[in-house]
């Protein structure tokens, strides 16, 4: 997992100051604004960076460093759905919310599935949790690329 993204910690490292309290992640997502493809291939960045951190790659930690990017993923998800629910219309507003609950609904089961396949393997929580993680990055890229955010 460490290789896949060592440019972009490279990048990360060499990108001048971060804004205060700024993850390499955000800042890779910055850096690719409106270019989903490339904001893609910070996908798993922060968990890479905190297995590193943490010098393991043990399921338990692959789990929690997918949880802790996870989380990031998420606020820039929130952020842009509130930039999108804040300019649009309400026909088309309430379509975004709906569109919303049936993509959780969709993770949620699809992620589930995902750690059943285990069984009681411990690999179970991995998968869940980096299922999760690649779940919510795709959906904050998409709706990152349909608000036009990050705009800065």
């Amino acid at each position: 997992m460490w290789p896949r993204h060592g440019f972009l910690l490279l990048l990360a490292c060499c990108l001048g100051q971060a804004q205060a309290g700024e993850t390499a992640l955000e800042q890779c997502v910055q850096q690719a604004r409106n270019m989903p493809p490339q904001q893609m291939a910070c996908i798993g960045l922060q968990q890479d960076i905190c297995l590193h951190k943490r010098g393991s790659d043990a399921n338990l930690d692959m789990a929690q460093c997918a949880d802790e990017e996870t989380k990031i993923w998420q606020s820039m998800m929130n952020q842009a759905q509130a930039s999108l629910l804040a300019n649009e219309v309400d026909p088309i507003r309430a379509n975004l919310v709906a569109v919303q609950d049936q993509w959780n609904a969709y993770v949620e089961g699809y992620c589930q599935y995902r750690m059943d396949r285990w069984g009681r393997g411990s690999g179970a929580i991995t998968d869940g949790a980096v299922c999760y993680m690649n779940a919510t990055a795709l959906r904050a890229i998409d709706l990152m690329a349909d608000a036009g955010w990050p705009a800065n």
